[in-house]
């Protein structure tokens, strides 16, 4: 029994599918041999989480956490803010979409490395434009109270792969 199999199968569930599926391609091919370092490597570069920096002047008014025991879960923070406060990028990223619905109001979703998203709903209005590549600490937009709330408020959502994430920030 070759014991590297069972190892493969195990990063490959911790790295995903697509690392996994080029290092057994690079060993069938002989091109190279793909030792434990390179396997461990990969493996701490794609578990790397983006550093999120608190998307408001001050994120201490939290007025619903981040509950995924609720029913229906609150994916996010909501942070009670009064309207026009200015909405600060988290992390370097790319403005994926500036839209609007009935329920989350104006929102922005922006990417960032790493398969991270996270998403500002219930905006006054949005200072950034999709395709748009944003810093740090750069304003994207002001806060208000559009769509279905019952004040001010910030909601912010982190995500990776499109699950949702506990947000956790530097203050």
């Amino acid at each position: 029994m070759d014991m590297s199999t069972p190892k493969l199968i195990d990063v490959e569930t911790k790295i995903g599918p697509s690392i996994y599926e080029g290092i057994v391609m690079l060993n069938r091919l002989s091109f190279a041999k793909i030792s434990t370092i390179t396997v461990l490597t990969a493996l701490s570069l794609s578990a790397q989480a983006v550093d999120f920096n608190c998307p408001l002047t001050d994120c201490s008014n939290i007025s619903a956490p981040y509950n995924q025991e609720r029913k229906p879960s609150h994916n996010g923070i909501d942070f009670a803010v009064p309207v026009g406060s200015e909405v600060f990028a988290p992390a370097d990223g790319v403005i994926k979409i500036v839209s609007q619905s009935h329920s989350a109001g104006q929102y922005i979703v922006m990417s960032h490395k790493n398969s991270y998203e996270t998403l500002y709903l219930h905006l006054q209005n949005s200072l950034v434009e999709v395709g748009q590549k944003v810093k740090s600490g750069q304003v994207i937009a002001k806060t208000g109270a559009t769509g279905i709330v019952t004040g001010p408020v910030l909601h912010w959502e982190v995500r990776k792969n499109n699950q949702p994430q506990e947000p956790s920030f530097a203050h």
